[in-house]
């Protein structure tokens, strides 16, 4: 269902990418992280499509969990140095390390993780490098209401609150074991409870 639920974003995150194109500054560049290789595909595919007709030269770059370093260091540079170049898509979790995106201060999160530190790794990590001169690094994240997505997102936030809590010291009171498999079962038992009809008539089930 989450990966439904990121190939059901898709239109949503290409009007934003479209708008950003149109109201931001010429200068300004986009980077929007995803999780799932074929919902990367949607999003670059129909950006593509969309610019093509328009007759609008902007370039959409793409970098891909595959590529070896050399490979996504010449995509990164043409991000940074082709002012066409303005929008690049790449998969979050291969975002961690080993990239430099500081020239670029707007992330858009397409897909959440399940580890929120892994987000951060990626955007802003990626943005608050060394050299940056941007005044703030601005994260978007796309969330589909009344979705599993938006039960998704609450459980990372609150894991974000968790570890937050945990590193400064304090004591945690959990209410019992929370880790992956009670979240996975307590999502259940609220879909099956809700029934979620109009979710499942908006992506045709």
């Amino acid at each position: 269902m989450r990966h439904i639920t990121g190939r059901a974003k898709v239109l949503d995150v290409v009007e934003y990418v479209l708008e950003f194109l149109e109201d931001r500054e010429n200068s300004e560049k986009l980077t929007v992280f995803h999780h799932h290789h074929d919902v990367g595909d949607m999003i670059q595919e129909q950006i593509g499509s969309i610019l093509h007709e328009r007759g609008n030269q902007e370039i959409t770059l793409r970098l891909k969990s595959e590529q070896d370093s050399q490979a996504r260091q010449e995509i990164i540079d043409k991000f940074k140095d082709n002012p066409k170049a303005r929008i690049l898509i790449a998969p979050t979790l291969a975002c961690g390390e080993g990239i430099n995106l500081q020239f670029c201060s707007t992330g858009l999160l397409a897909e959440r993780e399940w580890n929120p530190g892994k987000e951060e790794q990626a955007a802003p990590g990626r943005f608050s490098r060394i050299g940056s001169i941007a005044q703030f690094v601005d994260v978007v994240i796309s969330v589909a209401i009344n979705s599993i997505d938006e039960m998704f997102a609450e459980y990372i936030e609150r894991k974000r609150q968790y570890v937050t809590e945990a590193m400064s010291g304090k004591t945690l009171d959990l209410g019992g074991q929370w880790n992956q498999s009670t979240i996975i079962k307590d999502i259940a038992n609220k879909l099956r409870e809700s029934g979620l009809k109009a979710w499942r008539k908006k992506i045709g089930f």
